[in-house]
């Protein structure tokens, strides 16, 4: 089976003639430039220039049709010639390319996933401390509450006695003490855990950031925040295609189906 060096490729020389640019007829181009339609007269002349520089430009592109379709020839035969030798390379470089990174992504999620067991066993460590914290802070108060109720039912003063509001007032204090402990949220500290990325070792494999690019992901909610946000109409595209197919059923009602949206006509000059 031949391979890329075995190619014989047919090097018969191909050669392009100029185009003898001489046969073309002259245009009095400032002339013609400077002319400013004021009447039906200067209109005539303007015509007039029109159909001259229509006949100068097919003269040129009859002039150029033989040697730039040789150029074109010669262009595919070289452009053919190349892609055999480098397509099977360039089949080589890509599925490389993609094996590589599709490794590397690979152990980017291994490496994602693992930052995400590391967190979560984190966070609920710091959450079971926080919840022993807080139990012997509710045992610590409850046990506080117990002692002043029983003081207070051991030793309660006569109605007329002054300190028995005081008394009271210290149990009350203890329940909610305890009632606010076993209502409150628990405070927890995570601390930020981050997994490095391996470093290559493969020799000659370097890794670079590519560019940020972006994707919608909820259309329906970038419109609504449109609706209610006009600065962002700017980042609504119009679907161009989809537009022209219906206008083309449609015509001059375009507006009636689609709002905001409108057909129009740009006129023009016809000159035979």
């Amino acid at each position: 089976m031949p391979t890329e060096t075995e190619i014989k490729p047919d090097l018969t020389p191909r050669t392009i003639t100029p185009p003898d640019v001489s046969k073309l007829p002259s245009l009095d181009y400032a002339a013609m430039m400077a002319l400013q339609v004021t009447d039906a007269k200067t209109e005539a002349t303007a015509v007039a220039n029109v159909k001259a520089a229509k006949a100068y430009i097919e003269n040129v592109n009859t002039l150029f049709e033989g040697p730039t379709a040789a150029a074109n020839a010669v262009h595919k035969f070289l452009t053919g010639l190349r892609g055999q030798f480098t397509s099977k390379a360039a089949a080589v470089e890509e599925h490389s390319r993609k094996q590589i990174i599709a490794y590397q992504r690979e152990e980017e999620r291994k490496r994602q996933e693992l930052e995400r067991q590391l967190r979560e066993k984190a966070e609920k460590e710091a959450r079971e401390r926080a919840e022993a914290e807080r139990q012997k802070q509710i045992a610590e108060a409850k046990r506080l509450q117990e002692e002043a109720e029983k003081l207070a039912a051991e030793d309660e003063p006569a109605p007329w006695e002054t300190d028995a509001p005081a008394v009271s007032a210290k149990v009350e204090e203890a329940k909610a003490i305890v009632e606010e402990l076993q209502s409150a949220p628990i405070p927890v500290y995570v601390p930020d855990i981050v997994v490095p990325r391996a470093a290559t070792t493969t020799e000659g494999l370097g890794s670079r950031r590519g560019p940020l690019k972006y994707r919608v992901v909820d259309l329906g909610k970038l419109v609504k925040a449109a609706a209610a946000n006009p600065a962002l109409l700017e980042y609504l595209t119009v679907s161009d295609p989809m537009l022209k197919a219906k206008l083309k059923t449609v015509g001059e009602k375009l507006g009636d189906f689609v709002p905001g949206v409108e057909a129009y006509r740009e006129d023009g000059i016809t000159i035979r």
